[in-house]
């Protein structure tokens, strides 16, 4: 496979913190996970079968973390997700957060990140709340429980959409999440929402 070209990268806004998620908002590990699950245990998984995050009721509990590791065995392979670029064109500080495991996953996280031209200002892994790995304006993710904790905080959250969040909702913090299909929305929703408080784009 042949690596992507990057876009242009916008000038940086400093007012602006970005937090980014890497599996399911940059990366494509869905279809992928549902695969390792089969292969392990023999269990055949669409998409649409799956209303929960850690698959309960489907998936036991026991097997999760092999089932995790698998995946971070083959994470290199992982596609991006359609219109991931636009990452490298947020008019701010991008700072990626993930709960992937720095001593398994660091290396194969850099070298995917190099290796798709996405540009960022610092990789951050934590096993705690993302909101406290940094002061954020705006957060792209896509676990429920992250979203919550997030707009909790105060945060502008992005959720990337999937069979497994579809149908959840914030509570009072529900009007500090904005639901995408894509990186096209959060471009276009960007697009709308600085200009209206006068915030420059880049």
């Amino acid at each position: 496979m042949m690596g992507i070209p990057p876009r242009k990268q916008a000038s940086v806004t400093p007012s602006l913190h970005f937090g980014v998620d890497i599996d399911g908002v940059l990366a494509a590990h869905f279809l992928p996970m549902l695969e390792v699950i089969r292969d392990l245990l023999g269990i055949h998984l669409t998409p649409d079968d799956v209303r929960d995050y850690y698959f309960d009721g489907q998936v036991p509990r026991e097997d999760l973390e092999r089932i995790f590791d698998r995946c971070m065995d083959e994470a290199f392979k992982l596609q991006p997700t359609p219109g991931y670029e636009f990452v490298n064109a947020l008019p701010g500080k991008v700072s990626i957060v993930t709960h992937r495991p720095a001593e398994k996953a660091e290396a194969v996280t850099r070298a995917w990140l190099a290796y798709h031209h996405i540009r960022f200002d610092d990789l951050l892994f934590t096993k705690g709340r993302k909101s406290q790995m940094g002061t954020f304006d705006f957060f792209v993710d896509d676990h429920p429980r992250n979203v919550e904790e997030l707009a909790s905080e105060g945060i502008t959250t992005f959720m990337m959409l999937h069979p497994y969040n579809r149908d959840c909702h914030f509570g009072e913090h529900d009007h500090r999440v904005i639901r995408v299909a894509n990186w096209h929305e959060i471009d276009v929703w960007l697009g709308a929402n600085l200009e209206i408080q006068g915030l420059p784009r880049g």
